[in-house]
């Protein structure tokens, strides 16, 4: 899991932009076990990601979680 598209937009303080603004497209692929691709966006002052991820080394099995924190 890459947490760099997260950290990097909590780096640029959504102070002015829309709520829901997308700041980043993260694409699913192999490398980074996202099952679909997953935005970082700005909602009410705080940066949030929806991720699903696919579990390895099991035999099937998907995560779903989301990263948020609040900007200051």
């Amino acid at each position: 899991m890459d947490t760099r598209p997260f950290v990097e937009a909590v780096k640029l303080n959504p102070n002015g932009l829309p709520n829901c603004s997308v700041s980043t497209r993260v694409v699913s692929s192999i490398s980074n076990c996202l099952t679909k691709e997953s935005s970082v966006f700005w909602e009410n002052g705080t940066v949030k990601q929806d991720m699903c991820l696919r579990v390895k080394n099991v035999e099937c099995g998907e995560i779903e979680l989301q990263l948020d924190t609040k900007v200051i």
